[in-house]
């Protein structure tokens, strides 16, 4: 609705609304908007203002004193009792004037206004409407004689026209627009547009905005936000809604931008853009010519904001046009342009500071008498200038100098330096500022902090000695926590600290504590607990004054969680925004604590080597001495069964003499000791540590140090794995008797075991400095410290033989991230040995995996589910299986069960069960798990709703189980060694991810197997800490030894009739809660038909251990005939008779099994489940019935071509929701981004032998959308781009992302294809393939950078209601869009075969790309774009025998056919070189020559509902095809541009353009084949001599549409000069040369003189020697003739200065004067000369001279090049070329630069080349073919 509409409807409400109501004024509007008001009620006869008895209104506008007109919107109305005999417009003027005898003209509406005014008013019965721009317009009698209503502001002062956003009135005229402030409508809309109305300069911008605002509205009444940012005059943010954020930094660009752009330093600005823009740096040019338009109506520094309006057009509602180069100039590109994105770009650095650095102004940064700075600034040339207190110290500093302080005598205190990094005007200097402290002038002279910054508190945290009386100093000092730490004491050169008087008070202690103090190289040490209240005194002398100091501390925690462990602190901080400063405060009184300090201890003060393994039960407690140090590292008094299966005590020790052992012990010694020695970094706990400190420069040597005690550690590992493995271990016993058995429970690494400790800092250090970098990340979530090792090979002495033989330990996850625990699985420790063990009472830790609870989200999802689908239902009946389930798990379903019932009304639940039955085990005394007083208790609070039943009580009232909720815990766990092809998992760099490859079990499909044995993603050769961590890694997985033939692999059996949870052919029980992160949605496939059972819906474990809810759950249901009949209305959707009951089963098979759709979402019902259906449809579409083990589709899951191979995988997105939210969240900071359906992954593999080698991997998106009736072309463009937010994360340039989030990137992917790898292994002929190639996959993921390459295109399978199934939305030479027909969507939904029209687009270009080499353009294969004519495998001519077979699909290439050979134009000059005819005779009939064609437009107009008639028969050029229909409603030129993809695709009709013409619609469509005019020819049709030259001018074209010639005669043309442009075979030469043979042939050659300026020095070489013309191939010549041009045209304007006359013309048809030639300079290919700067300077002055002064000399300019951008020929010359002749150009941006004004009427990229032109005169835009010249090579 337009804004005149709009203010129409509300003054005729004002009438409509009230009776009372006769005379109004309508103020304070524009004048503009007041005479469009005006025009629109002029222009529609029908639409008046009405009083509610019908009678017209009129609008009578009240004019200004300069007007002489009075205006009336209504031209016949009359004023009862005035006057009846006149009843127009005119006479109503003439009788007002007759009023008026005072003078009308002169005093326009003054007292003629009030007569006139007092006339209406005692006119009974005279209703009228007054227009006034405001108020004081209306005088007196009309302002009390009338009810006065518009726009009334309170008040206008203030900056700008920010007052209009206060005014009701004014409000209600906008469009409404999503924004994040509150509520959309007004209040966030008025704060976020306040200050860019606050900016403009008057009332008419604001109504103008106002106007357009509303054209560019919806029928909703809403704008888009990015349309409404474009109208408004701020870059594009890219956002779908306002936010006050971004507004603020666009705002701030926008004063830059003014700032920049009114300045000289413009041009460096363009030039920064077109650099950063690189291949699209067209859009500067567009840019530019904007921007010199705008500016010359006016001044950029009145408002940037009206200058920078990004609307081209807006003519109608809803016809909003933005710049092209407005969109690609968005916030983030400017950002980088005029500023520093990121003011940590620039670093100062401290180089010599005592303490403090930057950025962290937690506190000052110290120095002694000096300081010195360095700076830095990534890619950018910058001087840096100092200031203190706003006074330039020292600027014009060279960013790679460094600066120094001097301390001077004013320096007592701290005081601030500025630092400035001055690049150019263009850019926003970066600044840097913080507090300096230099000891030896300040009073104080000294310093003191805590040694960790961290502790300190951000704001406040410190303040420096300020004096008191009596040489006194007082300081503060802000902890985040209490804890035991070390303060620093720094001194200046005249500070001398008594060692004697440092002591602590602690509050509430009547007493001082001495305390000691160590000397460090610059500080002095002193440990103290840090205590809220605590004060810190001594004395020192300074300068040989004896002064006394207090440091007062303060700790405050308000917001303060303190963490068990410093590891969880860290995970805490990046997962849930824990404070990096928090606390940790480990527990050191547990038995772990106790054994791991021991150790320490007994390393650093003994001399022996300490570590054979220790034996420990649960009788440790009764040992009170260090434990290690006991002779046989023995703390345990319970004896062996047999022997002691530990190595031999003596051989161990003769073992630690070897050079390697004695290395490391060394290593460890040193280590341990620098540890003790850095007290202040935590201690000998471990569990507190914080390791990533040493990587500080001040504690290199310890980071070395533990760098040399891994690789020592290493060393000995590969010299003697047997001895090196059992070292520094514990060997644990769990027996409750008093003997230990043959092997040990479970086998304890401790956290400073070598590969623990460095896998620790290493996942220290790179959490926290991505803390430090401002940036949070999940993946830490998958940093899994159990794993490392994966599993390891114990050596044990066989109680039989005597021999040490090897014994697989597998790694279990605990409670713990520092301590190791490795178990056998022989035998199976289970949640019953935990249970009846008082083991872990006081270990420290537990082990997690084997006795586990289910979560609280676990059991509210099994409920939730289960009474989601028993709503009918009175009651729930839950089952609970207490096997391998911690009593804590019942519990919890007591209080699930509780909170489900009283969660709903006193009543009960308003819908589904109104009862809660839970049926399992009670505990007996002294048991974990439910008690009967709890349930007594459950039962009071649900007012008897809630029961609990034993099993043997279900049977006896027959209740009927609803669902069963169990744990699959560790059932049926077991070693497993594969013997045929052993996979491996993968470990990446640093080592903190670990990917352990499961496979399909070797007995039954519930089983899987997980591999524990690793492999390093990257090549660890290379000699880094790094590396040799990796190393080690595989060491201890038994890469020395071959461990594989030991094993090495862990089997989980999640078979639920073999574990108890179901029974066999049972119908107790409708669904079954499982929960387990062992297992995955593939094992439950044999349970699929065979027990009747289905998945009916699942959720994976999240990734890591540090996840909340980590394990999967896995709801199965039992089939029933309400899940039959569901299914079977979802598909009545695509068949009308539904589908039987086997093929409803058939199905839910095929969807159970993949995963994807999920029954539950299947069986729903409505519109989830069409949803659902069409999913389904379109898997079998894209890969057939892939589980039943049969081949097809059109993109198979496996494809062998030669000796390469693919694997394409179908991953659906909704099971990963949640982490791609995460992720797009961590990296693309964007909360709820849209996501495709699916995402196939295909990789390209090269066998060689057996093996198979990844080569490269390809993401697609395939969105999926099922619809009752046709989904519009508009809804299908809007669902292909659900993909952008995931094309964004993995195309964007990641080159800057920290090294954690491109992990986490990986791992995402990573978690998919694991997914994907398990489902698709069920088809038996891929199993063996896919386990041997994950882990191949995920280690070229991490290891090669150009593996992964990311589909341009997405696409779109959609089932609707058409007629037939069929491909459209071309791109690129592929389909996008499959639309499949409901009928072949049934029979693809129930395994049918594709339909031809689909399998016709071959693999869909799901498939990588050839590996491209020597690209013309540079482009990878990555980023080149995939087309139709992609050499990729198809399915296409496959034999069906061979593929069931071996249940994959061999084949050729797609069956495509390939582009032409493109055609060679001659070296010489571009012609016209494609297969055409000559000049052919235009068929009489044109109705039958193109019947086809007009009957499948007639097709595409009925099947589009579009209404016309044709006018005309075809008109048919040489070119093209021209066909016209009447304009309607219905057809109009959008609609079919609109449908212009659907026309090609579906009718075969190729539309070139479409135009609209007064009463008709032009379809544009190419011939066949195209006819070649020749010169002469036309010449000779067209009478073409030297009268007709003379009198016309140069002859170029023959117009298209008409076959109308095209003259081109500058002197009758407005501008004289003529561009050229087009690209390489466009035929610009062919363009010039008849220009030049109409000069040469049809002149008087006398009369004219030619200059040619031939770059190539082949092209015009046949003119050389012709009288008068002149060609120059050499710079030198050419700059010499533009001078003597200039020389020329001031010659003449001399001449004709004397003769009187203005003009060329008018001075050669005087007598006796010497006629003066027409000058023509033609200069082809400028570009390639104008590149050259000397050139360019050297001729700019002289052209510009010329272009903008030499027509009336008759001197002309043709200037021809490919691309006329602004480094070669600046706008403003362009500007003064006006005759545009413009070819096929490569890109829309040289088409509107080229084009210029004209840009609207045409896309000159889309001609057709071979002189097809668009030619722009003063008078005459059209498009017209070039004639080409005989006898041309």
């Amino acid at each position: 609705m337009t804004l005149s509409e709009k203010l129409f409807n509300l003054v005729q409400d004002k009438y409509l609304g009230s009776e009372s109501i006769s005379r109004s004024a309508l103020v304070g509007l524009s004048a503009e908007v007041n005479a469009e008001l005006l025009q629109m009620l002029v222009d529609n006869p029908d639409k008046r203002i009405r009083t509610k008895d019908g009678r017209i209104v009129p609008l009578i506008l009240i004019a200004r004193p300069e007007s002489e007109i009075v205006q009336s919107a209504d031209q016949l109305w009359r004023i009862p009792g005035v006057d009846d005999s006149f009843g127009t417009y005119e006479e109503a003027v003439a009788h007002y004037k007759s009023l008026c005898q005072d003078g009308y003209a002169e005093r326009g509406w003054g007292r003629g206004w009030q007569d006139f005014a007092v006339i209406v008013r005692n006119t009974p019965d005279a209703p009228v409407v007054y227009l006034a721009t405001g108020r004081g317009d209306l005088n007196a009698s009309v302002d009390t004689a009338t009810v006065t209503f518009g726009f009334l502001p309170q008040s206008n002062v203030g900056d700008g026209c920010g007052y209009f956003l206060t005014d009701e009135f004014f409000l209600g005229l906008l469009p409404q627009v999503d924004c994040d402030q509150g509520k959309n409508w007004p209040n966030g809309y008025t704060k976020l547009l306040k200050p860019i109305f606050e900016e403009l300069s008057t009332p008419d911008d604001v109504w103008r905005l106002a106007k357009v605002m509303n054209l560019a509205a919806d029928k909703k009444n809403k704008i888009p936000c990015r349309v409404l940012e474009a109208i408004l005059g701020i870059p594009n943010s890219e956002n779908l809604r306002l936010k006050e954020s971004m507004l603020k930094r666009q705002m701030s660009l926008m004063v830059h931008l003014s700032e920049i752009l009114a300045s000289p330093e413009k041009a460096a600005f363009y030039e920064r853009l077109r650099d950063e823009l690189g291949d699209d740096s067209h859009y500067v040019d567009l840019f530019e010519d904007y921007i010199l338009r705008r500016s010359a109506a006016a001044s950029i520094e009145d408002c940037i904001y009206t200058t920078y309006s990004g609307i081209a057009r807006c003519s109608r509602v809803g016809a909003f046009i933005c710049e092209p180069w407005w969109e690609v100039f968005t916030v983030a590109l400017l950002e980088r342009v005029l500023t520093v994105q990121d003011p940590a770009a620039f670093k100062v650095i401290a180089l010599n500071a005592l303490a403090g650095e930057f950025p962290d102004k937690r506190q000052p940064l110290v120095g002694n008498n000096s300081m010195e700075f360095a700076f830095q600034m990534d890619g950018t040339e910058a001087s840096v200038s100092v200031s203190r207190s706003n006074k330039l110290l020292e600027g014009g500093i060279p960013i790679a100098d460094t600066y120094v302080y001097q301390a001077g005598d004013k320096d007592t205190k701290t005081f601030k330096l500025t630092f400035e990094a001055v690049i150019d005007v263009t850019v926003k200097s970066p600044r840097a500022t913080h507090d300096i402290l230099m000891l030896d002038s300040a009073d104080a002279g000294c310093f003191v902090t805590i040694n960790d910054t961290l502790l300190l508190k951000k704001a406040g945290a410190f303040q420096p000695f300020r004096s008191n009386a009596n040489h006194s100093f007082v300081s503060q000092l802000v902890a985040t926590k209490e804890t035991n730490g070390m303060l620093q004491l720094f001194p200046g050169c005249h500070f001398v600290l008594d060692k004697d008087s440092v002591s602590v008070k602690y509050e509430g202690s009547s007493s001082e504590e001495k305390l000691s103090v160590d000397e460090y190289d610059k500080y002095y040490g002193v440990r103290c607990d840090i205590r809220d209240g605590a004060d810190l005194t001594f004395s020192g002398k300074v300068n040989g004054k004896r002064c006394a100091y207090t440091v007062s501390m303060q700790v405050d925690q308000k917001e303060d969680k303190s963490f068990q462990t410093e590891f969880k602190h860290l995970v805490e901080c990046h997962l849930n925004h824990a404070n990096p400063t928090a606390s940790v405060s480990f527990d050191s009184a547990t038995v772990s604590s106790r054994l791991s300090q021991e150790h320490f201890i007994a390393v650093v003060d003994t001399e022996v080597a300490v570590g054979y393994p220790l034996l420990i039960a649960d009788d440790i407690a009764a040992f009170t001495n260090n434990v290690w140090l006991d002779s046989c590292s023995k703390a345990t008094a319970k004896v062996f069964q047999t022997v002691d299966p530990r190595p031999d005590h003596q051989a161990w020790r003769q073992a630690c003499q070897s050079v390697e052992a004695e290395n490391y012990f060394g290593a460890r010694k040193m280590l341990f000791k620098a540890l003790a020695q850095h007290k202040e970094l935590g201690g000998n706990i471990f569990e507190e540590y914080p390791l990533h400190v040493i990587v500080k420069p001040e504690n290199e040597v310890v980071r070395k140090l533990l760098e040399e005690y891994l690789a020592a550690y290493n060393a000995w590992l590969e010299t003697d794995y047997v001895n090196a493995i059992v070292t520094d271990t514990v060997w644990l016993y769990m027996s409750r008797s008093g003997s230990l058995g043959a092997k040990p429970d479970v086998i304890l690494f401790p956290p400073q075991h070598p590969v623990r400790l460095y896998w620790q800092y290493q996942a220290q250090r790179y959490m926290r400095d991505m803390l430090k970098s401002g940036r949070e990340s999940n993946i830490v979530a998958s940093f899994d410290s159990h794993s490392i090792p994966d599993v390891v090979y114990m050596p044990m002495m066989n109680s039989t033989t005597g021999k040490t033989v090897l014994a697989s330990y597998f790694a279990l996850p605990t409670s713990s991230d520092y301590w190791g625990a490795y178990h056998g699985y022989d035998p199976v420790l289970t949640a019953k040995d935990i249970d009846e063990s008082p083991f872990f009472v006081n270990w420290g830790f537990e082990i997690t995996s084997i006795k586990r609870t289910m979560s609280t989200g676990e059991v509210e999802s099994a409920i939730s589910a289960t009474q989601a689908v028993c709503i009918a239902k009175d009651s729930l009946n839950v089952r609970y299986i207490a096997k391998n389930m911690g009593g804590a798990s019942a519990r919890l379903l007591l209080q699930q069960g509780v909170a489900f019932l009283n969660g709903k009304d006193d009543a009960g639940p308003k819908f589904g069960p109104r009862q809660v039955s839970i049926i399992g085990p009670q505990a007996s005394r002294g048991q974990e798990g439910v008690t009967e007083a709890e349930i007594m208790r459950a039962r009071e609070i649900t007012s008897g709703r809630l029961q609990w039943f034993t099993e043997s009580a279900t049977e006896k009232n027959r209740l009927k189980v609803d669902v069963t909720i169990a744990s699959l815990g560790a059932v049926n766990i077991s070693a497993h060694q594969m013997t045929d092809d052993p996979s491996i998992g993968v470990v990446s760099a640093g080592g903190l991810l670990r990917y352990r490859n499961r496979s399909r079990g070797v007995i039954t499909a519930s089983e899987i197997v997980e591999s524990r044995l690793t492999h390093a993603a990257v090549d660890v050769s290379a000699e880094n800490a790094d590396n040799v961590f990796l190393r080690t890694l595989e060491l201890l997985e038994g890469e020395s030894f071959g461990s594989r033939d030991l094993p090495g692999h862990v089997r989980f059996n999640a078979d639920l009739v073999g574990s108890g949870i179901m029974k066999p052919n049972d119908d107790s029980s409708h669904y079954y809660a499982i929960s387990s992160s062992d297992v995955d949605q593939a094992c439950f496939e044999a349970l699929n038909g065979n027990a009747g059972v289905y998945l009916w819906e699942y959720r994976l474990p999240m990734p890591g251990a540090h996840s909340s809810g980590t394990d999967g759950f896995y709801l199965l249901a039992k089939e029933n005939d309400t899940m039959i009949q569901a299914v079977s209305e979802a598909v009545k959707s695509l068949n009308p008779d539904g589908a039987t009951d086997d093929t409803i089963r058939r199905m839910l098979f095929v969807s159970a099994k993949r995963g994807i759709p999920t029954v539950k979402n299947l069986a729903s019902g409505g519109k989830s489940a069409l949803g659902e259906v069409g999913v389904l449809v379109t898997l079998n579409m894209l890969q057939g019935n892939l589980l039943q083990e049969e081949g097809g589709g059109i993109c198979p899951a496996h494809i062998v071509d030669g000796e390469y191979e693919y694997f394409t995988i179908m991953i659906p997105m909704d099971v990963f929701r949640e982490r791609f939210e995460s992720l797009a969240k961590s990296i693309l900071g964007v909360r709820t981004p849209t996501r495709p359906d699916i995402v196939a992954f295909s990789i390209k593999c090269k066998r060689d032998d057996n093996d198979l080698s990844p080569l490269r991997m390809r993401l697609s998106f395939v969105e999926v959308k099922t619809r009752r009736d046709k989904m519009t072309t508009v809804g299908m463009e809007d669902a292909l781009t659900q993909a952008d937010y995931f094309r964004q994360l993995y195309t964007m340039d990641d080159s800057g992302l920290p090294r954690l989030c491109k992990w986490e990137k990986i791992d995402f992917l990573v978690g998919m294809l694991s997914f994907g790898f398990r489902v698709y292994e069920s088809v038996g002929t891929l199993l063996k393939p896919l386990v041997g190639l994950y882990p191949k996959v995920v280690a070229a993921l991490f290891e090669k950078p150009d593996f992964l390459e990311v589909n341009p295109q997405p696409r779109l399978s959609v089932v609707h209601s058409v007629s037939e199934s069929k491909l459209s939305m071309e791109s690129d030479g592929a389909y996008r869009v499959v639309e499949i027909s409901k009928a072949d969507g049934y029979e693809m939904a129930i395994g049918g075969a594709v339909p031809s029209a689909i399998s016709s687009v071959g693999t869909w270009g799901l498939l990588p790309v050839e590996e491209v080499s020597g690209n013309d353009d540079g482009a990878s294969a990555q980023q080149t774009s995939p087309s139709a004519a992609e050499n990729q495998p198809s399915a296409e001519n496959v034999n069906p025998q061979t593929a069931s077979e071996v249940g994959c699909v061999v084949g050729p290439a797609d069956n495509v056919a390939p582009e032409a050979n493109p055609v060679v134009a001659p070296s010489h000059v571009e012609v016209t070189t494609e297969e055409t005819t000559e000049a052919e005779e235009i068929p009489m009939d044109m109705e039958e020559k193109y019947q086809d064609v007009l009957q499948s437009i007639k097709d595409a107009f009925e099947d589009f509902g579009i209404q016309t008639k044709r006018v005309g028969a075809p008109i048919e050029t040489p070119n093209l095809v021209l066909i016209d229909y009447k304009g309607s409603k219905t057809c109009t030129e959008a609609r079919i541009v609109h449908a212009k993809k659907e026309f090609l695709s579906t009718y075969g009709v190729d539309l070139h353009r479409v135009e609209s013409r007064k009463g008709v619609v032009r379809l544009v469509l190419k011939r066949e084949r195209r006819a070649v005019l020749f010169m002469d020819e036309i010449w000779s049709r067209f009478g073409y001599d030297c009268t007709a030259a003379a009198e016309k001018g140069l002859l170029i074209a023959i117009q298209e549409d008409n076959g109308v010639p095209i003259y081109l005669n500058p002197q009758k043309e407005a501008s004289p000069h003529s561009l050229v442009a087009g690209m390489t075979g466009s035929g610009k030469s062919v363009l010039l040369l008849n220009m030049l043979y109409c000069l040469k042939d049809r002149f008087p050659l006398d009369a004219v003189k030619v200059f040619i300026m031939d770059p190539k020095k082949v092209d015009f070489m046949d003119f050389s020697g012709i009288p008068n013309f002149e060609v120059i191939p050499e710079k030198d010549k050419a700059v010499e003739v533009f001078s003597g041009l200039v020389t020329e045209m001031e010659k003449r304007y001399t001449l004709f200065a004397e003769k009187k006359v203005k003009k060329v013309s008018q001075y050669n048809s005087l007598p006796d004067v010497e006629k003066l030639p027409i000058i023509w300079c033609f200069h082809d290919e400028f570009a390639d000369w104008f590149l050259d700067e000397d050139y360019q300077a050297s001729v700019g002055v002289s052209i510009s001279s010329l272009s903008a002064k030499a027509r009336a000399a008759g001197i002309y300019l043709v200037f021809a090049a490919q691309r006329p951008e602004a480094k070669v020929m600046p706008p403003f010359m362009r500007s003064n070329f006006g005759l545009r002749l413009v070819l096929k150009v490569s890109d829309p941006g040289t088409s509107a630069i080229s084009l210029g004004d004209a840009k609207a009427f045409g896309q000159a990229n889309e001609l057709l080349g071979k002189g097809h032109m668009i030619v722009v005169l003063s008078e005459t835009q059209a498009y017209c073919q070039v004639p080409n010249i005989k006898g041309l090579d």
